[in-house]
C-alpha cells in the first residue's frame, strides 16, 4: 500500500530507520512473534512498526473485499470476511499507551495536521479523553528511569476505543461491531466480556480477530493477570 512505500522508503533523516524496517518485515511474515527486548530505546520504533502492520492489514483486507465484490456480483463465491468486522485487537496497559498508538496511526495514515483534522472523525474528543502532547519528564528523579518511562502520562487502566476505516478517513470511537481495530486495556475489555454467569457479558465482537498485538506485557502482570487469561480464553 502507499503508506508502506512512503514510510519504508523514507530518507535516513526521517524517523523510520533500519530497525523499524527490519521489524516490520518480520511482522509482515505473519508469524507469531515474542520480543522480550523491548526497552526505552526501541519502544517507539516497535510501536511504529506494529501500527503500520495493523493499518496495512486493514487496508489490504478492505481492498480485497472491494475487489471481490465484483466477483460476487458475477456469481462467484468468495470468503473474504469473518463473522464480525473487527480484525485487529491491540492490548496495552495504560491510556497513555493507547494515546501513543492512535497518534502513531494518524501519522502513518496522514502526512499533515490538516489532513488529520479533515479525515479523522472524533479527533477532538480523543484529544480531550486521552490528552494531546507528551508530558515532560520530571526534573528531579528519585527512582530508576524505567519507572518514569512506564508510568508517564495518563496511567488510567480502564479504557477501550474502536477505530473504523472508511473510504476517505478513519473514525475514532466507533461501536465495536462496526470497528476494524480495537484498542483496550485488559480491564477495559473485562468489563464488557465479563465472566461466566454474567447476564450482560458480550464477547462476540472478538470472533473474527485476525491479529493480536500486546505491548508492555510485563505491566499486565502487575495489574491483574487473570484478566489477560480470560481475554485469551475468548480468542482461542
Amino acid at each position: 500500500m502507499h503508506i508502506v512505500r512512503r514510510l519504508l522508503n523514507a530518507s535516513p533523516d526521517q524517523e523510520w530507520g533500519s530497525f523499524e524496517k527490519d521489524f516490520f518485515s518480520v511482522l509482515s511474515s505473519y508469524k507469531d512473534i515474542y520480543y522480550p527486548q523491548r526497552d526505552s530505546t526501541n519502544a517507539d520504533k516497535l510501536r511504529n512498526a506494529y501500527v503500520l502492520h495493523a493499518a496495512n492489514h486493514i487496508l489490504k483486507s478492505k481492498a480485497r473485499i472491494t475487489a471481490n465484490n465484483a466477483k460476487v456480483k458475477a456469481g462467484a463465491e468468495v470468503r473474504d470476511q469473518g463473522l464480525v468486522r473487527p480484525k485487529v485487537l491491540i492490548i496495552v496497559p495504560f491510556r497513555e499507551s493507547a494515546r501513543k498508538i492512535i497518534n502513531t496511526l494518524k501519522d502513518v495514515l496522514y502526512s499533515s495536521p490538516a489532513d488529520i483534522s479533515k479525515y479523522v472523525a472524533n479527533n477532538a474528543r480523543f484529544l480531550e479523553d486521552f490528552g494531546g502532547e507528551d508530558e515532560p519528564p520530571p526534573e528531579k528523579r528519585v527512582k530508576p528511569d524505567d519507572f518514569y518511562e512506564t508510568f508517564a502520562g495518563n496511567v488510567d487502566d480502564s479504557f477501550k476505543i474502536g477505530i473504523s476505516f472508511g473510504n476517505k478517513g478513519i473514525k475514532l470511537y466507533s461501536e465495536f461491531y462496526s470497528s476494524d481495530i480495537i484498542i483496550a486495556s485488559p480491564l477495559g475489555l473485562r468489563i464488557i466480556i465479563g465472566v461466566e454467569g454474567d447476564k450482560e457479558r458480550d464477547f462476540d465482537f472478538l470472533n473474527s480477530i485476525e491479529m493480536l498485538i500486546m505491548d508492555q506485557m510485563e505491566v499486565f502482570s502487575m495489574q491483574n493477570w487473570d484478566q489477560v487469561l480470560e481475554l485469551m480464553s475468548q480468542l482461542i
